[in-house]
Parts: structure tokens; C-alpha cells; sequence
């Protein structure tokens, strides 16, 4: 059985660590030292133009997602036995409202997902989510480790309303809402 062991993000042929842990995501990856020595934070370089996840599981096998124009966020479920991974909207093979993708550690596909509906407070109502933004970890409601995606409700940034939710990349099903619920 093959076991993770890292999670990389690439863009111009330099390859990014991700630091794994909770209440980190993309955007938690440490800093790098330019050639000047000042540090460059890794979220500024991987907001710029597209980029591709890789990951590496213990037979030194690596798996690399890449689609041309398009931003590609994953991080691995608490198990470590699968990597969702988040396709921006530009996506042809993944467009939202199917934009996350749930690997098993070989690269195979293990299910595609489609955003739920969410709770939106100010209409006390459910609508359907337009897209997956981000996969991190958190704490349940029972202080468990848990998989948690953002889902965004409207395809507009600007007035989005988002929900983080618990997340089993096994079964692909979700759970209860956790930490934010806004604009």
C-alpha cells in the first residue's frame, strides 16, 4: 500500500513545498529566500499565472495534476489516503460546480464532487453552491481532525457568500458547517 508523503505546487518549472497541518491551506506554504535574500511569500508567486499540484507517496512515485491556464489547490485528507484537489474556473475538465476532484494516492480518480447547497444566513434559505474554493483542515464539532472545503455561492467574487464545510473524501459526502459562514 502506497503512503503520502508530500504535497508540492509548481509553476515555471520551480517546485513549492506545503507545509501539512491544521487550519493550513495554499496559502500556508512557508516563505522562500529570493536570490537577494529578502522573502518572498509563496502565495504571491502562486497568484500569479496557472499552476500544478504534485504529490509523492513513499515508493518515490510522484503524481502530477496540471491543466493549462488553470490554478490547481489540493491538499491530502486527514488519512492521508486521498488529495482533494480544487479547480479554478477555468477548468474544462473540471468546471464548477464539479470543480473538486478526490484522488486516491496512485493519481487515480476516486470521485468528482459537486458543491451542495448551502445555508445562506441573510435569506434563511438553501441555494445551490457555484464552486469549491479552497480544502483545508479544521476540528469537528467533536474536536476531531477534519477535511473542511469552501464553498462559494455565487460566481461573483465580489458577492460571494461562502460556507466551509466538513468533508469525507472517502465517501464524498458532507457533513456539518464549520468556522465560517459570510461574505
Amino acid at each position: 500500500m502506497k503512503h503520502f508523503s508530500g504535497l508540492f505546487y509548481f509553476r515555471d518549472n520551480i517546485t513549492y513545498p506545503v507545509i501539512i497541518g491544521l487550519k493550513t491551506s495554499h496559502f500556508a506554504i512557508d516563505f522562500e529566500y529570493g536570490t537577494n535574500g529578502k522573502a518572498i511569500h509563496i502565495e504571491n508567486i502562486l497568484n500569479g499565472d496557472c499552476h500544478g499540484v504534485k504529490w509523492s507517496v513513499d515508493t518515490g512515485e510522484i503524481i502530477t495534476l496540471f491543466e493549462k491556464d488553470v490554478k490547481i489547490m489540493a491538499y491530502p485528507s486527514p488519512c492521508m489516503n486521498y488529495i482533494v484537489a480544487i479547480y479554478d474556473g477555468n477548468s474544462k475538465r473540471f468546471p464548477p460546480p464539479n470543480n473538486a476532484v478526490v484522488y486516491n494516492l496512485d493519481g487515480s480518480i476516486h470521485k468528482v464532487i459537486t458543491t451542495p447547497l448551502l445555508t445562506i444566513p441573510d435569506k434563511n434559505a438553501l441555494k445551490k453552491g457555484h464552486s469549491f474554493e479552497t480544502v483545508f483542515w479544521d476540528r469537528n464539532k467533536e474536536n476531531k481532525l477534519a477535511l473542511c472545503i469552501s464553498v462559494m455561492e455565487d460566481e461573483h467574487s465580489w458577492v460571494d457568500w461562502y460556507q466551509d464545510i466538513e468533508f469525507d473524501a472517502e465517501t464524498g459526502e458532507f457533513g456539518d458547517s464549520l468556522s465560517r459562514i459570510g461574505r
